[in-house]
């Protein structure tokens, strides 16, 4: 093994960790003496390990989801007369509304393998995009399902807007959460969280 000075990079956050460290100080993965030799071997050979990948269980994509939906819902809610004024009846477009649904799952699926791609040719790509590109993608279900359930959504929000509007508050202060919990928690499946 290399002296006790040398640095190696984590494979989870790309952080350079002393080869000594049996736990990454950034982001909490473990790994054994012989995962660190492995680690060596494959920076010797292999390019330079990407930046970390977001995937679709990691809280900071639920946070981020949660928040765009938070905002969006909170201000449908708060400015309903407005939005039935501008926006064309759901009910009577909901082909429009439904690919409009299609459209950003789309894109936010489209984003993120773009992204995967751009980090398996060792480029740089933060976790950030990568857990945006992939809320994206969420949002992107979440409003399918809630134009194709347009009536019982649009009944709620009419009969009570500062309920509605309370209700995708919280949403939106989840998602602050999860992002908060999410920059702290290690994305390793089975480290500790």
């Amino acid at each position: 093994m290399e002296s006790a000075g040398a640095d190696v990079t984590c494979p989870v956050c790309g952080k350079a960790v002393g080869l000594e460290v049996t736990t990454c100080p950034y982001c909490g993965a473990e790994f054994e003496e012989g995962e660190v030799e492995e680690i060596i071997e494959e920076q010797v050979v292999s390019v330079p390990a990407a930046a970390p990948s977001g995937h679709v269980f990691d809280r900071r994509v639920f946070g981020i989801a949660l928040i765009i939906l938070g905002i969006v819902g909170t201000q449908i809610s708060i400015q309903l007369d407005w939005y039935y004024q501008w926006v064309p009846p759901i009910g009577e477009n909901l082909l429009l509304f439904a690919l409009l649904g299609i459209a950003v799952l789309v894109a936010g699926f489209g984003a993120f393998l773009a992204l995967k791609r751009r980090a398996q040719a060792g480029r740089e790509v933060t976790v950030f995009v990568r857990s945006l590109s992939l809320a994206i993608f969420i949002v992107g279900l979440v409003a399918l399902a809630l134009f194709l359930a347009w009536d019982p959504v649009n009944e709620a929000i009419a009969a009570n807007q500062t309920a509605a509007g309370a209700v995708f508050f919280v949403i939106f202060l989840g998602g602050l959460i999860l992002m908060v919990l999410g920059r702290r928690a290690p994305t390793v499946p089975g480290a500790p969280s």
